[in-house]
């Protein structure tokens, strides 16, 4: 990557001194234009993304990305020279935090974008990286072909020396037996939501609106079960307020198609057959909180179905803890520091790093150790 540098042999910290420039420039020119793809072509509404690229591009500041390198401690170290990156079409932003990573080790992309989606954000991402550093944009190649193309297949495999891969677990099988090249693979995961017994209600549901709006509450960020410390009738209490907060959120909401509809009520009338459960309001399908007796994490099919349960503390969190090897992030609503700090340990010991308060569960930066990976030092070989 980058031969023309300046030197014959390219000093590694010489072209992550570029790229960490390049990436901050790229993100304060980004966040003060505001360029956005066409709405129109796009899956989920432009302001929806921007909730999460927002503190993505900041966190490409120079200090922050060289905070990265060093706690990875990958400064001067060399990746892979080229990195492949097969990308799931789940949330918008997935190729360009890959990309990142690659870059941030010296390593040049080819990226196979999901066919369903128009991939703008992407597209605009690299028309920056142009903009400030050429060269930089020309190591970052990007296409799309079918699953199914043979050839296609064999010549993305053959042409690198490790794949970040994105997709659902047979997904993930499969890429695994394909590969010629080691695999760094990120499979299927969902994220919860915990209300404790001293938190502050009065404004913690408008944050888990957004958490489970966001991205159809396709990502694995997206929480699927609301855990709520109590009996059942403070249970029935949240989801009421939770339903509420749904109904009046600001968040753009995705396009309600017929396909999508249908898919919620035919999944509405499976929970109906279950004489645990409860659901709060049926006169909209663009979410759909469900009361549930048992204090088990529910997973639903995203399209912003969640399960608001009861639980005692140790309940939930055996339960959290049994789950660890499918969940993301916790979103945490607890007012009493002490408390929030216990309930956050008992977390970490868990295996499961991302905590955070109602809202911004969504919003990880380059930093983020999704399913608990390092960020950079993974793809040194």
């Amino acid at each position: 990557m980058f031969a023309n540098c300046g030197r014959t042999v390219v000093d590694v910290t010489v072209v992550q001194e570029r790229v960490v420039a390049a990436l901050s420039l790229l993100a304060m020119t980004w966040l003060a234009e505001r360029l956005e793809p066409d709405g129109e072509a796009e899956i989920f509404p432009n302001e929806m993304v921007w909730h999460s690229l927002t503190p993505m591009l900041e966190s490409f500041a120079a200090e922050s990305l060289w905070q990265l390198i060093d706690s990875e401690q990958v400064r001067g170290c060399r990746g892979p020279a080229v990195i492949g990156h097969i990308i799931a079409s789940n949330t918008p932003l997935l190729p360009i935090t890959s990309v990142v990573r690659a870059l941030l080790v010296g390593g040049s992309s080819i990226v196979k974008l999901p066919s369903q989606t128009s991939n703008g954000w992407f597209t605009l991402f690299c028309a920056y990286l142009n903009r400030v550093d050429p060269e930089i944009a020309r190591a970052v190649r990007s296409e799309r072909w079918p699953r199914s193309d043979a050839a296609k297949n064999s010549w993305f495999y053959e042409s690198v020396n490790l794949v970040i891969a994105y997709g659902d677990d047979q997904s993930l099988v499969e890429i695994k037996r394909a590969a010629l090249a080691p695999v760094v693979a990120y499979g299927h995961r969902i994220s919860a939501a915990v209300i404790t017994s001293d938190a502050d209600e009065s404004n913690a549901y408008d944050g888990l609106a957004s958490d489970i709006l966001m991205y159809d509450q396709g990502g694995c960020l997206s929480p699927h079960t609301v855990f709520v410390e109590g009996n059942l009738d403070r249970a029935r209490h949240a989801a009421v307020q939770l339903s509420a907060a749904l109904k009046k959120s600001s968040l753009p909401l995705v396009n309600n198609t017929s396909e999508r509809m249908a898919k919620v009520r035919e999944y509405r009338s499976l929970i109906s057959m279950d004489a645990s459960a409860l659901i709060i309001d049926q006169q909209t399908t663009q979410y759909t909180v469900v009361l549930h007796e048992s204090e088990h994490l529910h997973v639903s099919p995203a399209h912003c179905i969640v399960y608001v349960v009861p639980g005692s503390k140790e309940g939930i969190i055996e339960e959290i803890t049994n789950a660890k090897l499918l969940i993301q992030g916790i979103a945490l609503a607890s007012e009493n520091i002490h408390s929030r700090d216990e309930w956050k340990r008992c977390f970490l010991s868990a295996g499961i790093e991302h905590v955070c308060r109602f809202g911004i569960l969504q919003q990880p930066t380059i930093h983020w150790r999704e399913n608990n990976q390092d960020v950079l030092s993974c793809l040194i070989l």
